[in-house]
Parts: structure tokens; C-alpha cells; sequence
């Protein structure tokens, strides 16, 4: 699945590279911003949370073409290593280049292969070579949405039914349906307007908007499990409670990965 970089795209991308920017308190307006490596350099470290302004001795204030475009070639060195895209200097020279069409292409497609791998290795196995593929295809086939138009707001609101439940209206526009999205399942304002991509559907938009649905599945699917385990340890100290704390500190000598006991002894 490639980037279409449309103007759908790039402003979904440049949303959502502004929410991880946002950590340190940097925002960007025009893809021409990348060209010096260093809002490329602070997107990846928050992204893949390690150091690469210094672990690569980036400059911090490049003055020449050259400084820029070394800058950007140690960043994508850092893509390449991560196994996320592969890095030439040709690709380096696009994303610093004067020219302002060939800049935004460069920058959007390295947007987008970041993207790719920014929640995504959570949900796919890591050998998988087409992320965008087999996300799609596990999207259709593991939830089983029966109706995928994606550009009516029936698809999203199907699959948002399946993880939050009925919701409130059966027939809703794409429009309250993105509203919806925005309000409940993460998914950061602006990333996504009704009528354009109504009019334009982008795969690659379509796949960061599932990424935040999916997301928001996981934080529901933990907390349920956090009070399932907090139940159950109410369980255990109603009935710890029932017995003779000598036979307790007996279990708890006998059963040391088991740590409920010990804490009910000691809060006792």
C-alpha cells in the first residue's frame, strides 16, 4: 500500500505528525519544514522513543545544503536500521530540495512509511513484508465487518459498534460518525474532513483511522482485563480472610511466585 499524497494526505499526515510532535511542544504547517533533518529527527524519537540527535551527531543548526542533507540521510540511516524503508541520498536530497513538489512527495511517502510502522507492529507479526495488506485484510476478515463503505460512514460505523457497542443512532453521516471517532476512539481533530475524502477516500488515511480504532480496542481490551484481575483479588481476599493466618504464612512459604498472599498478610 503506497502513499496517494493528496492533499487528504498530507494533511492527514501532517496531523498526525503534529499530535506526536506535540511531546516537545513542536507543531509543523507545510511539509517544507523537513527540510533540515531535525523535525524529522525529533519525529522519530518520539516515535521509536531512542536518541538519534546525538547517538549520530546531528547538526543542530545547519546553515549549508549539505549540513541539511546530512542531517536527513542519518535519519533515514535510523529507517533503514529499523528495518521501516531504505535510505539513499537521493531520497535525502528530495526531502531538503528546493523544488517545492518533489520535497512534499519525498517527505510524504517518509511519512507515511513512518506510519506504517508506528502502532502497527503491535497488532501484525513483525516478518509480514506488506504491513498495509495484511492490516486491511485482518481489518476485513478477524472483525468481520459486513459492510465496508468506508465513504458513507457505514464501515467505521459498524466496526465502532463492534467494540463500543450499539450506538446511539442506526443511520449516521460520515460527518457525526468522524465526530464520533474524534470524541471516543482517540482519533486526533482535523486528521480526516467528511466531504473530502467522501469525494477522495485514501487508503493510507483510511489505515491511520482504523490504526487509532484498533488502538482504542487494545486500552478497552486492557482495562477489562485490569478489573478482571482486581476482581479476582477480591475473591482471593474473601477468602484468605476465612482462614488461620498460620496456615496463610504456610501457603505463602509454599506458593512464593504468589504474591496475593503475602500482601494480604501484610495488610492484615
Amino acid at each position: 500500500m503506497q502513499a496517494q499524497c493528496t492533499p487528504v494526505d498530507e494533511r492527514a499526515f501532517l496531523v498526525w505528525t503534529n499530535v506526536q510532535l506535540a511531546a516537545r511542544k513542536l507543531q509543523v504547517e507545510s511539509c517544507s519544514e523537513f527540510n533540515n533533518g531535525l523535525v524529522l529527527m525529533n519525529l522519530l524519537e518520539i516515535v521509536f522513543k531512542k536518541s538519534i540527535g546525538r547517538r549520530f551527531n546531528l547538526t543542530l543548526r545547519p546553515i549549508t545544503q549539505e549540513q541539511r542533507e546530512e542531517n536527513t540521510l542519518l535519519c533515514l540511516n535510523f529507517l533503514h536500521n529499523e528495518g521501516v524503508s531504505p535510505s539513499t541520498k537521493e531520497l535525502a536530497e528530495e526531502i531538503c530540495s528546493k523544488n517545492a513538489e518533489t520535497q512534499k512527495l519525498a517527505v510524504l511517502q517518509t511519512l507515511w512509511n513512518i506510519i506504517k510502522y508506528w502502532r502497527i507492529l503491535i497488532y501484525i507479526p513483525k516478518q509480514t513484508e506488506d504491513v498495509g495488506s495484511y492490516f486491511m485484510s485482518w481489518v476485513h476478515h478477524k472483525i468481520l465487518v459486513r459492510d465496508t463503505s468506508w465513504t458513507t460512514g457505514t464501515g467505521f460505523y459498524d466496526l465502532c459498534s463492534k467494540f463500543s457497542g450499539p450506538l446511539k443512532r442506526d443511520n449516521q453521516s460520515l460527518a457525526e460518525i468522524i465526530s464520533l471517532m474524534e470524541s471516543d476512539f482517540g482519533l486526533p481533530k482535523g486528521l480526516v474532513v467528511a466531504h473530502e475524502f467522501a469525494s477522495n477516500p485514501s487508503e493510507s488515511v483510511l489505515f491511520i483511522i482504523l490504526s487509532y480504532i484498533i488502538q482504542y480496542r487494545i486500552l478497552q481490551f486492557q482495562k477489562e482485563r485490569q478489573e478482571s484481575i482486581i476482581a479476582l483479588h477480591k475473591e482471593e481476599r474473601c477468602l484468605f480472610s476465612k482462614l488461620p493466618i498460620k496456615y496463610l504464612k504456610h501457603l505463602a512459604r509454599t506458593n512464593l511466585e504468589d504474591s496475593n498472599i503475602w500482601l494480604f498478610i501484610n495488610t492484615k
